[in-house]
């Protein structure tokens, strides 16, 4: 080797050395105690944690040595400079050294071990913190270092995030403690509380409860946890010693102020080696209270004991942590406490759950209050609930629908009935989204049997919605009741609860003595095409109900199930259908039956001679039966009404029936003959259309005229342009040029603006090869939006002339 090559590894090596010093973190410490000498080694990377143990320190690399797998993956290794190796003195000249890790990306997340001069140096060794489970129920391991006068407690146990005392992050559970002589862990109480919360908090003597204790109204706090694992009272603390820092934790409710609590200590049987607390402490989030029992309840049993707060508790995390107890100087005893109530403020002398329910309407915090008590009495509120609904206002009864959602679906179903109907709409739709939460649940079929909660057409609709088939009775007696808007409510809700009912099922229903024939006549129409499923009790029905005779709301109720079974085919109800629209004297009848009979072959021949009738509307209905029928054999004498009837919409509907009907000779000429001769512009443009739907191109002159009429009425200038697109009338291109270029003047006025759009359409139907040329000036600058997307969509078009 080169002095010069020499020269410069010795030089990598000075500047190199600081950075290997870093890598790794040591600690030692002498023998003592029956302990040997031990040097720890941390590196961070590679990880590794090393002990190296000898008779006399310094502990070499070639002592004994253990080594300990290190539970941070790599990755998650921390800096150097914050692992963490401290001496433990344990006492009696013995110690150890704490190793912490702490996690680089997990707040909170650690690896702790302990280690010793011993043939097996590692005393102690877990990942720390919450590793395990998901957020609000995360797990895990716990190490802790407590300082006692001078030397050292190590203490190990578990972590639960739902289970802490009120107001701390963590709690050690099950702690373990380290006994020093062993380097053993063993079971041990700990001191839940710092002494500077003990040291601060507010003093309370219990005193002995005088006379019958009441319970209390509702179970305001209830145990969800405890640091012995079972949280049921009775409760024991089941630690060592006398369980000091074992603690009960209760969910409170945070709305509802408490005054005082109840402590009894003996259960109701007293188990050997249990005793009563001498003190604990009740700790909130934000305050903590030290109480002092008067006595030791241990030799008083049945003995309650009231625990009075200076001001209402309000928190929605109460727990009670054990501090000294009457121990009768035994070493272990199991401290018991029997069972803690809590009351409220509102529960004075005299108070019942009616006069909380009262107090719902008075506004703030009051009702706030009464709302979180009665929710926790269960069913027990709904009845309190039920009396003081008339007296609450809008504020109030939200409230009470909220409570009532917190008690059992079928119980509270009647008073959600009642919010149903509300005049607020809040109370209203809280009452529908808890029956629809309840579902099934609900039992609405049985709490509607009282008649006075179908009061409004909300509670028929979530009848037949959850009731369904079961709501097909108690509907049915309402059927035909209350004013027009609950009449159609019931009817509807009656047609889908009857849904999936046997036709069998519905003819039982339509014969019930209980009904009315109005209300049969109702369910008649609420089960349109269904009906014929019962058609046997159907006609019976209609015969006795249409032998009133002058009724005339009965006749035209009835015509919707007399069309429905004639359209079946039933030669009785066509027969009856066909007469009514023959002979009925009132002409609304009339009409609504030739509107109903589409699609009933046996009343066409009645239909035909209703496009006679004496009244318009009758004949305008007769004429858009033929329309939708698209009728031929009625051509005779639709063309009569076109020419002739002198009513503009009569004769507007026979141009949409002859526009409906195939192409004929006859039938254009008609069209034609009346395009020239009727003075109603809407007519025209109807027969325009019609010569349009045809495409009538023998006509295209006539069309022609209209367009280029200047005194012509404008819609049906409008109308004549869109038919010559339909005509394919090539002689017209360059007028129809000129009326769309038209268009494109920002100035133009309504009438021609329409006009030109119509053009650019019957142009696009067209479709001429020099299409684009003739509208180009429809595309360029200042021209309106509407007619260059008219342009465009005229471009686009599929021609329609070949």
């Amino acid at each position: 080797m080169s002095r010069r090559t020499a020269a410069f590894l010795a030089a990598a090596v000075t500047l190199l050395s600081p950075a290997l010093a870093r890598a790794a973190v040591e600690k030692s410490l002498p023998a003592g105690g029956g302990l040997d000498a031990v040097r720890v080694r941390v590196t961070v990377s590679p990880p590794a944690l090393e002990a190296f143990v000898c008779a006399k320190a310094p502990c070499t690399d070639a002592s004994s040595k253990g080594t300990e797998p290190i539970r941070i993956a790599p990755t998650d290794m921390p800096d150097e400079k914050d692992v963490r190796l401290q001496a433990v003195d344990l006492g009696n000249g013995r110690q150890v050294v704490w190793v912490h890790i702490p996690s680089k990306t997990l707040p909170g997340v650690a690896f702790d071990a302990l280690v010793g001069g011993q043939a097996s140096p590692f005393v102690h060794s877990s990942l720390t913190g919450f590793t395990k489970g998901q957020p609000g129920g995360m797990s895990g391991n716990a190490f802790q270092l407590l300082d006692a006068g001078g030397k050292h407690v190590v203490v190990t146990g578990q972590l639960r995030e739902d289970l802490t005392v009120c107001g701390q992050d963590r709690t050690l559970l099950a702690p373990r403690a380290l006994n020093p002589a062993t380097l053993g862990f063993e079971d041990t109480s700990l001191d839940r509380l710092p002494s500077a919360q003990r040291a601060a908090a507010t003093r309370l003597v219990a005193t002995t409860h005088a006379g019958t204790v009441t319970d209390p109204m509702a179970r305001l706090l209830v145990p969800v946890g405890a640091s012995s694992g079972e949280s049921t009272l009775p409760w024991s603390e089941r630690r060592p010693g006398v369980g000091r820092g074992e603690f009960l934790l209760f969910r409170g409710a945070y709305e509802v102020p408490v005054s005082r609590l109840t402590v009894r200590v003996t259960p109701p049987t007293p188990t050997k080696g249990g005793a009563a607390p001498k003190s604990f402490f009740l700790v909130t989030t934000t305050k903590t209270y030290a109480v002092t029992l008067p006595e030791d309840a241990w030799l008083h049993p049945g003995n309650t004991y009231d625990v009075t707060f200076p001001e209402p508790l309000r928190s929605s995390c109460v727990s009670l942590v054990l501090d000294e107890a009457y121990d009768h100087g035994q070493a272990e005893v199991d401290v018991t406490v029997a069972d803690v109530g809590a009351y409220s403020e509102l529960e004075t002398p005299g108070t019942t759950l009616a006069t909380v329910a009262a107090a719902l309407g008075a506004g703030g915090p009051r009702s706030d209050a009464a709302a979180g008590l009665l929710k926790r009495t269960g069913d027990r509120a709904l009845a309190p609930l039920a009396e003081a609904w008339p007296k609450l206002d809008e504020q109030g009864r939200e409230l009470a629908v909220d409570i009532a959602a917190t008690g059992s679906c079928g119980q509270s179903t009647p008073l959600f009935l009642s919010a149903l109907c509300d005049a607020s709409k809040e109370v209203s739709r809280k009452a529908e989204s808890a029956l629809v939460r309840c579902n099934r649940a609900s039992r609405i079929v049985d709490a509607v049997h009282d008649v006075k909660v179908l009061g409004c057409s909300k509670v028929a609709g979530m009848l037949a919605l959850l009731g369904r088939d079961g709501a097909v009775g108690p509907l049915a007696t309402q059927l035909g009741k209350g004013d027009k808007d609950m009449r159609a409510a019931t009817r509807q809700a009656f047609a889908t609860a009857a849904r999936d009912v046997s036709g069998q099922r519905l003819s039982i229903a339509l014969v019930d003595e209980g009904l009315s024939d109005d209300a049969r006549l109702e369910m008649l129409r609420a089960l349109g095409p269904r009906v014929t499923e019962v058609a046997a009790e159907a006609t019976r029905i209609l015969d006795r109900l249409l032998a009133r005779g002058d009724d005339f709301a009965t006749r035209y109720l009835s015509l919707g199930p007399i069309a429905a079974l004639a359209g079946a085919g039933n030669r009785a109800e066509i027969e009856r259908l066909s007469g009514l629209l023959s002979h009925d004297k009132e002409w609304p009848i009339r009409a609504r039956i030739a509107e109903l009979a589409i699609g009933v072959p046996g009343v066409q021949a009645a239909l035909l001679t209703a496009l006679d009738d004496e009244n318009p509307r009758v004949r305008e209905a007769a004429l858009r039966a033929v329309t939708a029928q698209k009728v031929s054999a009625a051509a005779v004498g639709v063309e009569r009404k076109l020419e002739s009837d002198p009513w503009p919409f009569v004769r507007v509907a026979a141009a949409d029936a002859l526009g409906a009907m195939p192409p004929a000779a006859d039938v254009d000429r008609a069209l034609g003959t009346a395009l020239k001769a009727d003075s109603s512009s809407p007519v025209r443009v109807a027969i325009l259309a019609a010569l349009a739907t045809h495409r009538a191109r023998g006509f295209a002159d006539v069309v022609r005229e209209r367009v280029d009429d200047e005194r012509e009425d404008p819609d049906v200038r409008v109308a004549a342009a869109h038919a010559l697109g339909a005509l394919c009338d090539a002689k017209t291109l360059d007028r129809l040029t000129e009326l769309a270029r038209a268009a494109a003047d920002p100035m133009v006025d309504q009438d021609s603006l329409a006009l030109g759009l119509a053009a650019v359409s019957a142009l696009g139907a067209m479709h001429p090869a020099d299409l684009a040329a003739r509208l180009s000036k429809l595309r360029g600058e200042g021209v309106r939006d509407a007619v260059k997307a008219a342009a465009a969509q005229a471009l686009a078009m599929t021609p329609a002339c070949r």
